[in-house]
């Protein structure tokens, strides 16, 4: 059996992706008329964008290559960044804004961007806490930690990362866990006291309502959930120790969007 190092596969993509893309398939003047261009393989922050779009129902496209980028990206996203998007004559990069963007374009009337003034500060804090403070570094650093202890050695160093440096991974982790979960309690526990089949929706931003922080959400606590259970992340942060964050994630994980954009995603 051959063997691949990761410097081997590194140049695989590399090469792949200079002569398998070498144009971009939508360019600027070409008609995106009703549809959203979206750039990007999939990883987690092209699912928030994704599945958002799967929740509008809005037609959308997939334009996917491996690192690095094509040049093309350039003239998308100035800073060459995953995820990006074509609206017509639009683009931008940057999945929370693209998440904010498409909401209220296209989902005002349904409450994806909402109205309340509150409820908008709320979809931003929450959203950029689980993109920036749960997610990164927190899970992706565990993650990463433990798939370079399995796979050495990792892409920034050699070696793999110590068993003390995979624990305060996990100690920050579950510390960014339990602050969603003592504030998914507040909106979700006391309202449904994790007990009721009520099917009235609680989301993270707004009690009845679905916003682009959902969708922010969505594919982060999938991330977590799904190592979790196998038990990949180790007992710490198991399931169980976050009972509302669970609740959340059942009611997230129940939408036909989340089936077709996250367990379906390429």
């Amino acid at each position: 059996m051959t063997i691949i190092c990761r410097k081997q596969m590194s140049a695989m993509m590399r090469a792949f992706s200079t002569t398998s893309t070498p144009k971009d398939p939508f360019p600027r003047g070409h008609s995106t008329a009703g549809h959203v261009i979206v750039y990007g393989r999939g990883t987690t922050r092209v699912q928030k964008v994704t599945y958002l779009l799967e929740e509008l129902q809005i037609p959308n496209e997939r334009v996917i290559f491996p690192s690095p980028a094509p040049a093309y990206l350039k003239d998308i996203s100035p800073l060459g960044l995953v995820p990006a998007i074509r609206d017509g004559p639009i683009s931008l990069d940057g999945s929370n804004a693209i998440c904010a963007y498409l909401a209220h374009k296209y989902g005002r009337d349904r409450g994806f961007f909402p109205e309340d003034s509150l409820a908008v500060g709320r979809a931003f804090q929450w959203g950029d806490y689980m993109a920036n403070y749960l997610a990164s570094p927190r899970l992706n650093m565990v993650y990463h930690a433990l798939i370079n202890k399995a796979f050495p050695p990792s892409f920034k160093k050699d070696g793999c990362p110590s068993d003390e440096d995979i624990e305060r991974h996990i100690d920050a982790t579950v510390q960014a866990l339990l602050l969603l979960d003592a504030h998914l309690f507040h909106t979700l526990g006391q309202e449904h006291n994790h007990t009721s089949t009520s099917s009235a929706p609680s989301f993270i931003a707004a009690t009845n309502k679905f916003t682009f922080a959902d969708a922010i959400a969505a594919p982060w606590l999938h991330r977590w959930y799904e190592f979790a259970v196998i038990g990949d992340f180790g007992p710490r942060l198991a399931p169980r120790h976050f009972s509302s964050v669970v609740h959340y994630y059942d009611r997230l994980a129940a939408r036909p969007a989340f089936e077709r954009a996250i367990l379906g995603s390429k």
